[in-house]
């Protein structure tokens, strides 16, 4: 792109100090690269370098103005995680325009970014979502529903719920209820198999008995020296605030 046709980016949002601008509406380098690089793995003819068609020239730009003037983001944010993903999604779908992508050139394209950059596909993939939710493109939907990483854990914490703080401090050390239940069943109701399983079932109610006990000596320790602590502040602070009023009359 020529310098006159650059866009400072720190103009357009009202940013003094250094300036960036929006220099490139061609193909990413290191996006193309990977491209070519399975490209040959699979035999096929290189792709150079070029300008991106009219209709993702436009979406750059369009999405520059959006986030600079309506969103008040800042330069840097609109030249790395707008522009750059935007121009790396348009090189791996060459040569559509952004309407004639489709859910297949949005995975491959996803897949190609993904091993340049972790940051650019996220950036990536936000586009494309952004993309299907305005119904810029033909085909509907480009992605999917995003996964919760999640999910499964809280879903397996919904059944451990604490009604009150000083209870989720205390209870979370103690062994499980079904751990001790089980233990308590396969001492008082297992019959012996042999000689060696009577000692076991004597020593497992009383391994239970010390677990339980040993935890809750140490649950009162640690209240205990959390309350010193915090008498000990509060004794020091009115010690501070007697001595402040006395130098206070002087």
């Amino acid at each position: 792109m020529a310098s006159a046709e650059r866009w400072n980016l720190s103009a357009i949002a009202g940013v003094p100090g250094t300036k960036l601008y929006l220099s490139s509406l061609g193909t990413d380098a290191k996006t193309l690269a990977e491209i070519n690089r399975r490209r040959a793995d699979r035999g096929e003819v290189s792709m150079d370098a070029t300008a991106l068609p009219r209709g993702w020239q436009d979406l750059v730009r369009a999405l520059i103005v959006k986030h600079l003037v309506a969103e008040k983001k800042t330069p840097g944010h609109a030249a790395n995680n707008v522009a750059r993903p935007t121009r790396c999604l348009a090189t791996c779908c060459l040569p559509k325009e952004p309407w004639e992508i489709t859910a297949e050139n949005l995975r491959n394209a996803l897949d190609s970014i993904a091993a340049v950059s972790a940051k650019t596909v996220e950036n990536a993939e936000m586009l494309a979502r952004w993309m299907s939710a305005e119904r810029l493109t033909h085909a509907h939907p480009l992605i999917g529903p995003r996964k919760r990483g999640r999910a499964a854990l809280r879903a397996s914490r919904a059944t451990d719920i604490r009604d009150s703080l000083d209870e989720r401090k205390r209870l979370n050390r103690l062994p499980g209820e079904l751990r001790n239940s089980g233990s308590w069943c396969a001492a008082l109701d297992e019959r012996p198999a042999s000689f060696y399983d009577k000692p076991n079932r004597f020593m497992k109610p009383i391994m239970c008995a010390i677990t339980i006990i040993y935890t809750r000596i140490n649950v009162l320790h640690r209240t205990m020296a959390r309350a010193t602590k915090n008498h000990y502040a509060i004794h020091r602070r009115r010690k501070c605030n007697i001595f402040r009023l006395r130098t206070s009359d002087y």
